[in-house]
């Protein structure tokens, strides 16, 4: 998939950039050539980034790398991050000074954490959005587990990366005694933790994470993040040693370098619905965007299926015709923790315990699969399962 064919550039090599990038690789259609920029190396899957920095799985065999994936499926790939775009010569700036041009630009940066404006996040709060991110809390975390202290873990943001995160610390340290092991809180500024699940499912989630020890501070809002801990609205204090921020989404920060309009709000891209920005040369997917009609919510389900939409359209689009509209078929939603504990929702039915972990064992291994083929798929599955911690 190279020469001088219609030129698509894609950047960003989360969920929904690779799905777009794979979906149109496979069409085998020459007269496209394809490039993929990722400022990373290799590709994780975002809903394992707790994993990662619990150290309850490994990156040496849950990620893969750009470049190996780019020889399988014949696109190129170039690490880096855009520093400037040219939109009227439809042309990339990288900062070694190297000119990528494009026909048609793909915007997959994905998203990361929203601060909320709270002061004191940035400098002393820690964000779970990117593998490094993960990789650096797990040396907190290690250094935590191994010192002499009763340390505080607090984590702010009750939706499934701050439920699953407190149940994954607390996973790890279950074996250690009761006067070194660290105490974990977890904070949330509504009424309930998981609040995109049924009532019914965060008061199980709430109930089990307590069992285990957690401490759950509901309708808490807070002032402000300082070194030691969270400045609360009523005028309290929560101690915390390592302070980890996992609410709200909202763009990457990268995604204004591309002048596209934004949602004042989040950052996020406007799109239309064939995934379009206000430039028709451009379109945007995932995390990092958000349409105009019938918002979806910012979920690795909607990357998938945005990347996959699109990756179909891009041919059609290159031959001068107009793809139809983009739609959403939400598949249900699930979260888990520990080696049993688990929650799901599929037309509405709610399901909990193991059926949630085989289900979410089994929709990353459909990644896996669509990633590397079934063989390669099945076979880094069976890597990673006996080589997990």
């Amino acid at each position: 998939m190279h020469g001088a064919g219609f030129r698509v550039v894609i950047v960003g090599g989360g969920i929904g950039g690779l799905a777009t990038a794979l979906t149109l690789a496979r069409s085998r259609n020459s007269a496209i050539d394809l490039t993929l920029i990722d400022r990373q190396d290799r590709h994780s899957w975002k809903p394992m980034l707790h994993n990662f920095a619990a150290g309850t799985a490994s990156e040496n065999t849950n990620t893969v790398p750009f470049a190996d994936l780019a020889r399988r499926h014949g696109f190129t790939f170039l690490q880096g991050a855009p520093n400037g775009i040219d939109r009227r010569q439809r042309r990339l700036s990288m900062p070694d000074g190297t000119k990528i041009p494009y026909d048609l630009l793909v915007i997959a940066l994905g998203g990361r954490s929203d601060p909320y404006g709270i002061p004191g996040v940035a400098a002393h709060g820690t964000f779970l959005d990117t593998l490094p991110d993960a990789l650096a809390i797990r040396r907190i975390f290690e250094n935590i587990r191994h010192g002499s202290g009763h340390q505080t873990i607090g984590i702010v943001g009750g939706g499934p990366t701050g439920v699953q995160m407190a149940g994954e610390f607390r996973r790890v340290i279950a074996s250690m005694t009761a006067a070194t092991c660290p105490h974990i809180m977890l904070i949330e500024s509504g009424q309930r933790l998981l609040p995109s699940f049924p009532s019914s499912v965060s008061e199980s989630a709430e109930t089990r994470l307590r069992q285990l020890g957690i401490t759950i501070h509901t309708n808490t809002r807070i002032d402000a993040v300082t070194p030691d801990g969270f400045q609360l609205s009523n005028g309290k204090i929560l101690h915390a040693d390592l302070r980890l921020w996992a609410a709200g989404v909202r763009a990457n920060a990268a995604t204004s370098v591309f002048e596209c309009a934004l949602n004042p709000t989040t950052g996020r891209i406007l799109i239309d619905p064939i995934l379009r920005t206000s430039d028709p040369a451009i379109h945007a997917l995932g995390d990092c965007a958000t349409m105009t009609v019938h918002p979806q919510a910012a979920t690795a389900q909607v990357a998938r299926q945005q990347g996959q939409y699109l990756g179909r359209a891009i041919p059609l689009i290159a031959a001068g015709g107009q793809p139809p509209p983009f739609v959403y078929r939400h598949q249900g939603s699930v979260v888990v923790f520990g080696k049993d504990d688990g929650w799901s929702t599929f037309g509405g039915v709610v399901s909990q315990g193991l059926k949630p972990r085989l289900l979410h064992d089994a929709l990353y291994q459909r990644h896996r699969i669509e990633i590397l083929g079934l063989r390669q798929g099945l076979s880094a599955f069976l890597d990673a399962g006996s080589n997990s911690p």
